[in-house]
């Protein structure tokens, strides 16, 4: 508290003592639960999702999708899970509920209702990047300790579902600092592992003639992070 408190003095900030509540053991702020185990998605929000009717137009599929998007970080592997329900919020695609999207819109409200416990990040040291790649999406869990802190992924661009694996599998390796820079500061970019299985493509990568673009921005962010690399 006194580190706050000297925080808000020194940078000019003042809390109106009517409105402040100390000593306590859990703080509700923006639709997560915070205590000392770390952050939590509001169980209020995970019974709505739950009692979430099966959509019956794109525009309830974007509402849904919109609600558990904002835990997504909460979710390992939320974009791959959600391909086959964001289809059918493009106008081009004629909106047909199948078996295929029955079971991810059951599997993206299970997960949610199983979200672990985020771990708030704890000094400086033991941090991991996990991180892999599919032919639809992109993820990464960033953990220490063996706690998860945050998940993180994306699902593939036109251009990218073009990739060949190799690509794919690279690239994802230096996109967990552009997912995780909220959640990170500075001297963390020089203690994080990268584990991926795709660590060995860099030899690939050096003695092919004419890297492609991918690979040679892949190679520059490693020479700007200088993270540990290994390969599981």
């Amino acid at each position: 508290m006194r580190e706050v408190l000297e925080t808000l003095r020194w940078e000019r900030l003042y809390a109106k003592f009517s409105k402040c509540e100390l000593w306590l053991c859990e703080v509700q702020c923006l639709g997560h639960l915070v205590n000392q185990k770390g952050i939590l998605d509001d169980p209020a929000k995970v019974e709505v999702v739950m009692q979430w009717e099966v959509p019956r137009s794109p525009s309830e599929i974007q509402s849904f999708l919109g609600l558990v998007g904002y835990y997504r970080r909460f979710i390992e592997n939320f974009s791959r899970i959600a391909v086959p329900l964001t289809r059918f919020t493009k106008n081009t695609v004629t909106f047909r509920w199948e078996p295929e999207q029955q079971a991810n819109f059951e599997t993206m409200r299970q997960r949610l209702c199983e979200a672990p416990i985020l771990t708030l990040p704890e000094g400086i040291d033991d941090f991991v990047v996990y991180c892999d790649a599919s032919i639809t999406a992109m993820g990464t869990v960033l953990m220490q300790r063996g706690h998860v802190i945050t998940y993180a992924s994306r699902q593939l661009n036109l251009h990218e579902a073009n990739y060949p694996t190799h690509d794919l599998e690279l690239g994802c390796d230096f996109r967990p600092q552009d997912l995780a820079t909220l959640a990170l500061w500075d001297p963390l970019y020089h203690l994080l592992d990268i584990v991926s299985k795709s660590i060995t493509l860099f030899g690939m990568y050096l003695t092919r003639p004419g890297m492609v673009h991918l690979g040679c921005m892949a190679l520059q962010y490693l020479d700007r992070l200088n993270e540990r690399i290994r390969h599981l």
